[in-house]
């Protein structure tokens, strides 16, 4: 009796310590991790700090507006209407290339030296390379910057001279071509809405030119490019992306 007491004793002993295995084994529990967005801290004392939404919105604004390319057209009182691109590398440094037309005419009438009509037309086009660097350091094109450069344009100029004298006139012809290069240096300023910049800039240059005269012009009778100064004053607008 004794021994059926003690087996019985080690019999509960067994089940009760198998019944949580056998129970973990039929009902298998399932961990499920939570994860917590660990809090971004913030300047609050920043002017710029937006406190309805929790963020810098200056910051945010910034990175929206921008951008590495700008496609532009204007219009420049020595180069005519002009097209380009400028590609902007880092934050402030641009680099930039152009073409422009220009074409005018130039009227003189001196009786006294047996000139009637004298016309001279020209024609003036080429393109430019050049680098700016932009003083806002937002990568936007906008604000003011500096700039140097240099066009290579050609210069046609084409003369008629009418010239009567005891009552007959006689029509005389000319033209003279020239390859120009103008360094230069700059300075402008643009503004930004959106996409969207318009601007003006400022400069001067110096030209070499290398004339070939036909005909009877000269180079004492050009009207047109008749200094080495070479200013630049111009609008431009674009849109960057």
């Amino acid at each position: 009796m004794k021994y059926k007491k003690l087996i019985l004793a080690s019999m509960f002993l067994v089940v009760g310590l198998a019944i949580p295995s056998i129970a973990q084994s039929i009902t298998p529990t399932e961990t499920v991790q939570v994860s917590y967005d660990e809090p971004v801290s913030e300047d609050v004392s920043d002017p710029n700090y937006d406190k309805s939404i929790g963020n810098n919105a200056n910051t945010d604004k910034k990175k929206n507006r921008s951008s590495k390319n700008l496609l532009k057209a204007g219009f420049g009182l020595t180069e005519g209407v002009t097209a380009g691109y400028e590609r902007i590398f880092g934050k402030n440094h641009g680099l930039h290339v152009s073409y422009g037309t220009l074409t005018g005419l130039e009227s003189n009438s001196d009786p006294t030296e047996g000139f009637t009509n004298l016309k001279q037309t020209f024609d003036l086009e080429g393109a430019g390379v050049g680098y700016r660097y932009y003083f806002s350091k937002q990568k936007t094109f906008s604000g003011a910057y500096v700039g140097l450069g240099v066009v290579f344009k050609t210069l046609e100029i084409t003369e008629t001279n009418d010239i009567t004298i005891l009552g007959q006139t006689d029509t005389e012809t000319g033209s003279a071509k020239s390859d120009v290069t103008i360094p230069y240096v700059e300075l402008g300023l643009r503004g930004r809405v959106g996409f969207f910049l318009v601007g003006a800039y400022l400069g001067y240059g110096v030209a070499n030119y290398d004339f070939e005269f036909t005909g009877t012009i000269t180079e004492d009778r050009l009207e047109f490019a008749q200094n080495e100064s070479w200013p630049f004053l111009g609008i431009d607008m674009g849109v960057a992306f």
